[in-house]
């Protein structure tokens, strides 16, 4: 939206899937929200309708056809398959891309959190290649950024910590960011007068990384 605000052209391609297995539609949206192009592809491949977003074959297609359109593309993560059409497709087409992975290349969830040998060998033999050819990495705390040192490939970073804007729910967005019972957290809220409220320490994982541990420490949501 603030890129949007300064004469930038954004588009957004995602999927219908809302998570909690529900969906926005079955059909194909195109919307607008404050300056911003969004695209919301169905999920589902060879009639099959499942909740599944990884099988929204209409958002594959999209994203090889329309790459070359753009002058970057920003990445949510390449442990799916939009994120390696994604960035194959930018390399193919020469347009730089960069990637925010998350807590997905942090130590304690490459190597204690389920299936370590098959995450370590896809690392190793695809993710190195996309994370080394992309133009930056985007971690959200200095903390993701040094856990996740080994497995990153790419000495290219910044740090860009999550945030919310809020514009006339500040009250209400601080209360439920707040909420345990929300399920819901960040580490900045910007206000309407560009106040930044720290709502998550930087060495603390947000909530929607889930539960952690790093050493001795636990529960770092």
């Amino acid at each position: 939206e603030e890129v949007s605000k300064q004469g930038v052209d954004v588009s957004v391609f995602t999927t219908t899937d809302m998570g909690g297995k529900k969906r926005i539609s079955e059909d194909m949206i195109h919307d607008e929200m404050q300056g911003v192009s969004i695209t919301y592809f169905p999920c589902g491949i060879f009639g099959v309708t499942k909740r599944q977003a990884a099988l929204s074959w209409q958002l594959c297609i999209a994203i090889i056809k329309n790459v070359k359109n753009f002058d970057l593309v920003h990445i949510h993560s390449t442990r799916h398959i939009y994120g390696l059409v994604a960035s194959f497709s930018c390399r193919y087409a020469g347009v730089p891309y960069v990637i925010t992975h998350h807590a997905s290349l942090m130590d304690y969830w490459i190597n204690s959190i389920d299936m370590s040998f098959l995450k370590k060998a896809y690392l190793r033999l695809v993710e190195k290649i996309v994370l080394s050819n992309a133009s930056i990495l985007h971690f959200l705390s200095s903390f993701v950024k040094l856990s996740s040192k080994e497995w990153s490939f790419n000495n290219n970073s910044v740090i860009i910590p999550n945030g919310i804007y809020s514009t006339d729910f500040e009250i209400e967005s601080i209360k439920k960011l707040k909420s345990p019972k929300a399920n819901v957290s960040c580490h900045y809220l910007i206000n309407r007068r560009g106040d930044v409220i720290q709502m998550v320490k930087d060495k603390n994982i947000a909530w929607h990384a889930g539960k952690s541990k790093w050493k001795k420490f636990t529960n770092l949501t």
